[in-house]
């Protein structure tokens, strides 16, 4: 290559300085990119093309800026719209929240109520047999006695 720069389509980091698209970037020289690194480049990039080439359209008319002035009143009506659905449901879901978190600590407060219970009822099965037992001694007392 016989230039001392090139321009390209894409950012070139070279060390620590980085060429962006357009910028001329040294090549062939001690520091600068190789013959096969510019053509690499060029394969995977193509040439440079000086950037996007934007045609400008023609003005629209009164009657198309009236379309887009209603189009965005629409939009604006109904983003208002969202957006009160949006405050709306925010609130209910924070009501949610509240509320599960009030029937949570309901729950925890009957799960200790339950497992007080069923100690309670163990208390009371064992209390139950132990006096079943002594209906039983007190059942053959009396058939002895009776027996007499």
């Amino acid at each position: 290559m016989s230039k001392k720069t090139d321009q390209f389509n894409v950012t070139v980091t070279l060390g620590k300085k980085v060429y962006k698209p357009g910028e001329a970037v040294p090549v062939g020289t001690s520091g600068g990119l190789s013959d096969d690194e510019v053509k690499n480049l060029r394969a995977n990039f193509g040439d440079y093309t000086g950037g996007p080439k934007v045609s400008e359209g023609p003005a629209p008319s009164n009657a198309d800026l009236g379309k887009i002035r209603d189009e965005f009143t629409k939009l604006t009506n109904e983003r208002d719209e969202l957006l009160g659905k949006v405050d709306r449901l925010t609130a209910e879901r924070d009501t949610a929240i509240e509320n599960s978190k009030a029937l949570q600590k309901q729950n925890e407060g009957l799960e200790t109520e339950t497992d007080q219970l069923s100690k309670d009822n163990q208390v009371l099965a064992d209390q139950v047999k132990a006096l079943q037992g002594q209906v039983k001694i007190l059942e053959a007392d009396v058939e002895k006695l009776t027996a007499k």
